[in-house]
């Protein structure tokens, strides 16, 4: 995915549902992505790190 760039809306995806530029809708849905998957990486992580201390 080439779209490394930090998107400066904290988290407002209802705000311009259909705005009129395509990009920023890509990089609203791959924010979207990323949040998804960020919020679902972090307890993985933990449990990995829970393991190595055990």
């Amino acid at each position: 995915m080439p779209i490394p760039i930090p998107i400066p809306i904290p988290s407002m995806p209802m705000l311009e549902p259909s705005h009129p530029n395509p990009t920023h809708n890509k990089i609203q849905k791959q924010a979207a992505y990323n949040k998804k998957t960020k919020d679902q990486r972090p307890p993985a992580q933990q449990k990995k790190a829970k393991q190595k201390q055990d």
